[in-house]
């Protein structure tokens, strides 16, 4: 599934990006894989639809952007507390912006994206850790859906440096080591795409590789293979 590139007042802001790294556009698809140790389960059967539309609004569908952001308002409203739930409602604002409307209010859109994603971000704390939905770390994936929003966004919205700071910390800990395959190679692809945009050759290598090494469903491995060739292997 491919993202389309969110417009600006005057061009596409994803067009110098995409041209030099056309791979990169596929973001966050996570497998609905079953739910673990989550308090709430009816709670978190809703979540998973609310992923799921989230996840066809991801692939480019318009008319589940407002179903996703209206899904995740709703989740919110009874757990205002989850830094996962206003992480994905965070990131439906930069969806809706890529969707159309005009060029101040994609801005708009895209500014309240970032600044509910840095929410998000500022709610995490150590329990986030231990609770799991579909077998994911809440915390781990919570800043998953942060820094593939951030890296996705064109430069001039600054969301790379905290795109860096949030890889550094979810991959810098021992959650990362035990995390399920899935979601290390989703985080070792937004590793591949940082170091792509940073020029460091190596460093992407060594993450298509990684990416490889763990195979995520969610992901076109074939676009990571042809990308890690044209690299050289």
């Amino acid at each position: 599934m491919k993202m389309r590139a969110i417009g600006c007042p005057r061009s596409c802001f994803a067009v110098a990006r995409r041209h030099s790294r056309p791979w990169l556009c596929l973001l966050l698809a996570l497998p609905l894989i079953a739910a673990a140790a989550e308090p709430n389960p009816d709670r978190t059967a809703r979540f998973l639809q609310a992923a799921q539309t989230f996840e066809r609004a991801r692939a480019g569908s318009g008319e589940a952007t407002p179903l996703a952001q209206t899904a995740f308002r709703d989740l919110l409203k009874e757990d205002p507390n989850s830094p996962l739930y206003l992480a994905y409602y965070g990131s439906t604002f930069a969806m809706q912006a890529r969707d159309g409307g005009l060029p101040w209010q994609r801005v708009r859109e895209i500014r309240e994206g970032i600044a509910t994603i840095n929410r998000a971000l500022g709610m995490l704390r150590a329990e986030h850790d231990r609770i799991k939905i579909r077998g994911m770390p809440l915390s781990l994936e919570t800043r998953l859906v942060a820094i593939a929003t951030l890296v996705a966004l064109p430069e001039v919205f600054h969301g790379m440096p905290t795109a860096r700071q949030q890889l550094a910390i979810a991959t810098g800990g021992p959650l990362f080591a035990s995390a399920p395959q899935e979601l290390r190679g989703r985080l070792f692809y937004e590793v591949a795409l940082i170091a792509q945009a940073d020029g460091e050759v190596e460093r992407e290598r060594v993450a298509l590789r990684q990416v490889l090494a763990c195979a995520p469903a969610s992901l076109d491995l074939g676009e990571v293979r042809a990308r890690l060739q044209k690299l050289g292997g």
